[in-house]
């Protein structure tokens, strides 16, 4: 880890909450049902198209990405909210923001990665939350998730623990 990356993963550990700090019953189920039950990125993003029963994978232009699915399954579907699409934007291959948002749609998930390895992805990152458009977003430190729900009144953000193995 460089010395940005080690300073924004402290801060990351001192703010980071579990269960027990979210008061939000969509972000408290996602932390019970699906974080916790996965111990990978790969898995983390199979078992967010499982439990929200999400058809569609799209990887935003990554050049030379592996596009495959990741495979290992591991919950089902219990969210009463269904998704529609997940998205996934790497900001260091990716500058233009406005590509990301612009294909978004209310029942559309967008997953950026990797958010604090410099300062720019830092300031995209910061500029990707606070766009009017997200209603809901997931700090997980190594990846981010965006959601773009109408239902979604108070635009929240949360800093939940993960550490992918």
């Amino acid at each position: 880890m460089n010395s940005f990356t080690t300073i924004e993963y402290l801060k990351y550990k001192l703010r980071a909450q579990d269960r027990h700090g979210v008061h939000s019953p969509f972000v408290y189920s996602f932390n019970e049902d699906v974080l916790n039950h996965s111990s990978t990125i790969d898995q983390l993003i199979n078992n967010i198209k499982a439990y929200y029963s999400i058809q569609s994978t799209h990887t935003i232009d990554l050049p030379n990405a592996n596009k495959s699915q990741p495979q290992g399954i591991t919950i089902s579907n219990k969210s009463a909210m269904l998704f529609e699409k997940l998205h996934i934007w790497d900001l260091n291959t990716n500058n233009d923001l406005s590509a990301p948002l612009h294909q978004m749609g209310n029942d559309d998930i967008l997953i950026v990665k990797p958010l604090y390895t410099n300062p720019l992805n830092k300031q995209q990152w910061d500029m990707l939350k606070d766009d009017a458009r997200v209603k809901l977003c997931i700090d997980l430190f190594h990846l981010g998730l965006l959601f773009f729900r109408e239902e979604f009144i108070m635009k929240q953000h949360f800093i939940l623990k993960f550490k992918p193995a």
